[in-house]
């Protein structure tokens, strides 16, 4: 067939490329496992956000608003960065739910066989005769930096498949003014995520510089250069507007996550050689061909030495990490976010290299065979796979077929057989490396006990099994308890379930209820409850995590179930809460003191006025008023109760009542207690007999000891609450996913009590100063007229759905309504068909102005920057289609 012979080298490569890859992963679905980790982000992010994706799509609801995300929040806005736009996501959703985790190797070998193609098609377009660019093709996508990020962090492997697409585009302008390939990838993977697509354009960026300069279709001078880069540039912008629609919410919402307080470890200036072997070959995996070919471009006149700079600049990126993390979306250096593009560079330079250089002249050669020893020896100290004896081996013979094929051109089958030779050296060496990477997987996944030869990017993790997938994501008596709750209002349930109702679960087994875990989570939710409300858990990660033993912070935002799946729970000790439901250990609470999701303030205090105030009076300030920016309200109309007299908390134990174990120095200064000890520190509290009431425990302490982190542990004989503070010199460490000004002030609720007599707090060994400390007991009464308060003033809700929410409230005195919904702009409401403006409530929630009396409440969402992303979107098309007629309208011929 004619078409088979037109494109027999393309279904050649995917073929081998396909069987090849089936090669390494096959033995993963024959042992029953999922080419997915178990632990880590794709246990607890990507399978629950893939889960709810499903259903969005399948439903047929457009992804704005996800109220089963932490507490709600804009699924287009923080999901971008994961898979609104992932090409490859949107292939599964054509199949059943559950097949997820099994479509991981088929969709795995689809993008290997996609980075084979992309790589052969832009070699090819660059010059590149058929059989080297088969070389490289086959090269690309088989590096150990694909094989780790495969099943922990699948879609950072998008930016590999993408990144040869684009270079071919960029080939096709060059040299052709054919721009369309150029603007579709752009497209698709700044679709995919922004993220990335940053990573990408550097690549782009550094690739175009020094390839202009080999080049013969454009004249080579300044203006011409500044010229077509310009041009190069505006099909960039298009490709780039075309997915603005996705692109510009995901961007929005990256400047409001955390990554703006954000900071990583400190970095090395520069690191030894034989650090940036190690990265190379351990980390990314890479193949040897580029190490033999490279060095030679600089040795080969005018015209190959811009390719030979550019090995030169690859080296030294890794060599000073500070611009590795750079070109790595400034993640840590040793996460090589950014290996696809030194990866797809060094191959091009490679092959490049054995297309234009004469091998025949014995200085070339010489070079190569010397370089191919060093790699031998490099290889055989440093073994990084089972198969240490055969992986020095292969440069030595690729360098003897190399060799020969270079002698012998005009011998046809000789040059067939080096050539093929050469192929199974290049694949062997990747073959090994990913086979290898397997067997430490299924390894540790089996648990046996055999040292993990694989030293790449991430730890060698264990995959999941179906059993375990079942248990988390489609576990039978979590959904059967959950059907129990026959209830049609809009609410939030608080699970106890530790180990398999975790962060996310709730986009999962579609409820609503307080924890997430996203990057892009809002950095004011955050800030919301690690400083404002000095809560347990550590800052180390983006995660939403509720209210640990809070009565008035959990009824406040709408809990309205409490459901645990181990009673007695060890966890929870919450006020007002009655049995409806009772299974084995599994129990079902209502709370008797339920808010609905809005209503409305009549007493409005400033934010200033709360973080003036002392940390354990801040959630009953909150309860009892609206917390809003100084110009949000008239606080004349409204005045709020800020007395701390007037809230009836009694404190019961003293910072003066403390003391230290026995091995602890202490010293009383005028700020507090000095203490210093090489063992883990002990601080007594007393607390003073009380009715029952609700608990809390407080302590303020700055460390003065450089460690990993002060870890607190406060307990009052019958439950114990850790706060893991990562501090280091008065400031937190600075690792990827921390922070650079933090609280040092931490709360623990005990829950309902009446018969604790002290609280133990445990710090780790260090020298601290602890400035306050005490003990705080809440009475229940003002808490239950204060929630029927509420209830009285609540909004009922009569309609609801993803992205509207429509009711009605009734108050005598007006004030503030507030929603216990996450503050975004994105977010619009109209009292009596008037649009209103939003703001702030409690620093994070929304509130709006409402006056006394009845009144009709209406809420709709749009995504923070669809619309003019969507604007832009429409813009770009436009340019594109003008471009493509006036292209075409110059290609007719003339008659």
């Amino acid at each position: 067939m004619k078409w088979i012979r037109n494109y027999f080298d393309l279904l050649l490569l995917l073929a081998f490329s396909a069987g090849f890859s089936y090669f390494i992963f096959h033995r993963i679905p024959a042992a029953d496992f999922f080419y997915i980790t178990k632990l880590g982000d794709m246990r607890a992010q990507y399978i629950h956000f893939y889960n709810q994706f499903y259903d969005f799509i399948h439903h047929g609801t457009l992804p704005f608003w996800s109220w089963q995300y932490g507490m709600g929040g804009s699924y287009w806005n923080e999901f971008g960065y994961y898979m609104i736009g992932d090409i490859f996501i949107w292939m599964l959703t054509v199949f059943p739910k559950d097949w997820f985790p099994a479509l991981f190797v088929p969709m795995d070998m689809l993008k290997v066989s996609l980075m084979a193609l992309g790589m052969y098609l832009f070699l090819k377009q660059k010059g590149i005769k058929r059989p080297i660019a088969f070389l490289g093709a086959m090269t690309y996508p088989f590096v150990g930096y694909h094989f780790d990020y495969f099943y922990t962090h699948y879609f950072f492997v998008n930016a590999a498949v993408f990144f040869p697409y684009i270079l071919l585009g960029y080939e096709r302008v060059l040299k052709e003014n054919k721009f369309i390939t150029f603007i579709v990838a752009v497209f698709l993977a700044s679709l995919g995520n922004f993220y990335l697509m940053f990573m990408i354009s550097l690549g782009l960026g550094l690739y175009a510089f020094f390839r202009f300069f080999t080049q013969d279709s454009v004249k080579k001078s300044v203006r011409s250069f500044f010229l077509f880069h310009a041009k190069l540039i505006g099909y960039y912008l298009i490709g780039l507007g075309l997915s603005m629609v996705v692109f510009l919410p995901s961007v929005i919402s990256y400047l409001k996550s955390n990554a703006q307080v954000r900071h990583s470890l400190p970095i090395e200036n520069v690191i030894e050689w034989n650090a940036v072997w190690e990265t190379l070959f351990w980390g990314g995996g890479l193949s040897f061909l580029p190490f033999l070919l490279i060095p030679v471009l600089l040795i080969n006149g005018r015209r190959l030495l811009p390719y030979g700079l550019l090995g030169i600049v690859i080296l030294l990126i890794f060599k000073y990490p500070n611009v590795l993390s750079f070109f790595g979306g400034f993640s840590e250096p040793e996460e090589l976010r950014s290996f696809f593009i030194f990866n797809a560079l060094s191959i091009t330079l490679a092959v490049t290299a054995i297309q234009y250089v004469n091998f025949k002249r014995p200085w070339n050669i010489a070079l190569v065979g010397i370089i191919a020893l060093w790699v031998y020896s490099w290889l055989e100290e440093n073994s990084f796979t089972h198969y240490a004896e055969w992986l020095p081996l292969l440069p030595v013979f690729f360098t003897i077929a190399f060799i020969i094929y270079v002698f012998l051109k005009k011998h046809l089958f000789v040059q067939i057989g080096m050539l093929a030779i050469m192929l199974m050296t290049l694949s062997a060496y990747s073959g090994l490396i990913g086979y290898s990477f397997v067997t430490d997987v299924l390894n540790k996944s089996t648990n046996k006990k055999v040292e993990a030869a694989h030293k790449g990017v991430w730890p060698i993790l264990p995959l999941m099994d179906r059993k375990e997938y079942t248990m988390l994501y489609d576990n039978q008596t979590v959904k059967n308890t959950m059907a129990k709750i026959d209830d049609n209002d809009l609410y939030r349930t608080l699970i106890d379930y530790p180990g398999i109702l975790t962060h996310n679960a709730s986009m999962t087994y579609d409820y609503n209820g307080f924890y997430a875990y996203n990057s892009l989570i809002p950095w004011t939710q955050q800030k919301f409850e690690m400083d404002i409300l000095a809560q347990a858990g550590s800052r180390g990660l983006n995660l939403t995590r509720g209210f640990g033993n809070s009565t008035h912070l959990f009824t406040l935002f709408a809990n309205k179930y409490f459901v645990t799946f181990h009673a007695p729970t060890q966890v929870y000790n919450l006020y007002g809460y009655s049995p409806i439901y009772k299974k084995g250990e599994t129990r079902i609470y209502k709370n008797d003191y339920a808010l609905p999701v809005g209503f409305v303030y009549d007493q409005v205090l400033t934010e200033e006025e709360l973080l003036d105030s002392p940390v354990p009076y801040r959630e009953r300030m909150m309860f009892e008023n609206a917390i809003v920016p100084k110009e949000a309200v008239d606080r004349k109309k409204y005045p709020g109760k800020k007395d701390l007299a007037s809230f009836s908390l009694e404190q019961i134990g003293e910072v003066n009542d403390l003391s230290f174990s026995e091995n602890t120095t202490v010293k009383k200064v005028d700020e507090g207690f000095v203490v210093e000890s090489d063992r883990p520190i002990d601080i007594k509290l007393p607390v003073r007999k009380h009715e029952k009431g609700i608990l809390t425990g407080f302590i303020y302490y700055v460390p003065y000891t450089k460690t990993r982190g002060a870890t607190i542990t406060a307990s009052n004989g019958n439950k114990a609450y850790k706060m893991v503070k990562n501090m280091s010199g008065n400031s937190y460490v600075l690792t990827q996913y921390s922070y650079t000004k933090t609280v040092n002030k931490s709360v623990f609720r005990f829950g309902v009590d009446s018969e604790t007599s002290y609280i133990n707090f445990n710090i780790k060994p260090g020298k601290f100063l602890i400035k306050e400390a005490g003990a705080y007991l809440d009475p229940l009464k003002p808490y239950e007229e204060t929630a029927s308060k509420h209830q009285r003033n609540g909004l009922n809700v009569t309609d609801n759905s993803s992205n509207h929410l429509k009711g009605t409230v009734s108050s005598k005195k007006g004030g503030v309504l507030f929603f216990s919904i996450p503050y975004s702009e994105g977010w619009s409401v109209s009292i009596d068909g008037e649009d209103t403006e939003t703001f702030p409530v409690h620093t994070t929630f929304t509130g709006v102005k409402v006056g006394p009396g009845k009144h009709t409440v209406e809420m709709d969402f749009i995504p923070e920057g669809f619309r003019p992303g969507l604007a832009v979107t429409i813009i770009s098309l436009l340019i594109l289609t003008y471009l493509i007629l006036r292209k075409r309208r110059k290609a007719k011929p003339v008659e």
